[in-house]
């Protein structure tokens, strides 16, 4: 019996346990960030190589960093979703175990578009909530890797632009005027 009690009494209580899981909803936002912020930076600065590697006429960096962009980017996207999945989980983890204050409640109430106390949030902010932000900054790393290997591709299978033109350099390289 006495054993019993000890045991009672180790046992975490629901406050100790929403704590806890307030503190993975942190490490989730933060792990997220870091590796957001991570593909960001590689992806920006990928993408700077690539017009480089394309103004110079660098063939093998350019095709080799346009399809390595796209993979970071189609990663990216793998992370993002499987890191969100995380936080979701922590959330509802953290709702079982929420007390009158409503913390975790409230906000996802503000989320939906509900009001809290004086707080709301209105439809257009709602629409570009972090989670869909992300993705379209994903997609816009996409559709400028793939517009650059467009542009090569369209540069390679060119005819030759108009004497004097101001693009010559882009899209018409010294190889194809046979020098």
């Amino acid at each position: 019996m006495n054993n019993e009690k000890n045991e009672a009494s180790e046992r975490p209580t629901d406050a100790e346990k929403y704590g806890w899981a307030l503190q993975l909803i942190q490490f989730e936002v933060q792990r997220h960030s870091l590796v957001f912020g991570t593909f960001l930076l590689v992806e920006t600065v990928l993408l700077g190589a690539l017009v480089s590697a394309f103004k110079d006429g660098s063939e093998q960096i350019f095709w080799g960093g346009a399809v390595i962009g796209i993979l970071l980017v189609i990663v990216s996207v793998i992370s993002t979703v499987y890191l969100r999945s995380f936080f979701l989980l922590r959330i509802e983890q953290a709702k079982r175990f929420e007390d009158d204050t409503g913390f975790i409640t409230q906000g996802q109430l503000l989320y939906e578009g509900g009001k809290v106390g004086a707080l709301k949030i209105n439809a257009l902010v709602r629409f570009f909530r972090p989670a869909r932000t992300s993705y379209a900054i994903m997609i816009a790393f996409a559709i400028a890797f793939a517009g650059t290997l467009a542009l090569k591709i369209a540069a390679d299978h060119s005819t030759p632009p108009i004497a004097g033109s101001h693009y010559r350099h882009l899209l018409w390289s010294d190889r194809h005027r046979g020098s």
